[in-house]
């Protein structure tokens, strides 16, 4: 069972004391509020398991591990550049993400980066979380909110779109869907196994065709 893995449990209310506690079999129970990686000061952080990587944060190497937010509190995971991963987790097992928002904080456009990247991990578990969902909605009251993914494969296809899903169940929201988007493979791979020009090109036109059928539905409604 989930709860006798973790050998304690630390409440935390900032981004540094949430990192130096990301240890093997420990429950982080988080306050409310917003923790920002992108603001980290890499100086303070003395849990060997956080590493930074390119300018990002990276879990590495850590098990047993629940995440979740604090009954009833509104938690936001983000980052502030559009291109980076929200979260990496690198060679992490039995993970759980529960109850809170994991997203870009950036103004509304285009974002590539991943909201949850896992390298070499298994038994990764999302949880009731929003996946920045109501944060987007928040900001664009009136838009359709496309969630696409696959690109770099769809180990988490499940969670995601599951996610999607109870936010659509839970906010009674019609207007947002999910989308699975054709991996990077052979030849459409581009630098540092990131997709090509030919994986994106596909990802373009898929996507241009799904947003054809989102307006062809709204005009027949």
């Amino acid at each position: 069972k989930e709860g006798l893995r973790y050998f304690d449990t630390v409440n935390v209310s900032n981004t540094t004391d949430l990192l130096n506690n990301l240890k093997n079999n420990t429950k982080i129970v988080l306050e409310p509020g917003t923790y920002d990686f992108s603001t980290v000061d890499m100086s303070r952080i003395t849990n060997p398991a956080i590493v930074e990587s390119y300018g990002e944060v990276d879990i590495q190497s850590i098990s047993n591990v629940g995440i979740e937010a604090k009954d009833g509190a509104d938690v936001l995971l983000c980052v502030d550049d559009a291109y980076s991963p929200v979260i990496n987790f690198t060679y992490c097992s039995n993970i759980t993400l529960r109850g809170v928002t994991v997203g870009h904080n950036v103004e509304p456009g285009y974002c590539s980066g991943s909201v949850v990247h896992i390298n070499s991990g298994s038994g990764i578990t999302i949880d009731k979380c929003k996946l920045f969902l109501a944060h987007l909605r928040y900001h664009n009251p009136d838009s359709y909110l496309l969630w696409t993914y696959g690109m770099l494969g769809s180990f988490m296809e499940e969670p995601i779109k599951r996610a999607v899903e109870e936010y659509s169940a839970d906010t009674g929201d019609k207007k947002v869907s999910y989308m699975s988007l054709t991996e990077a493979k052979d030849e459409s791979v581009g630098s540092r196994c990131h997709p090509g020009v030919l994986c994106h090109e596909k990802a373009a036109q898929d996507i241009a065709d799904r947003i054809n059928e989102i307006l062809k539905e709204v005009r027949n409604a």
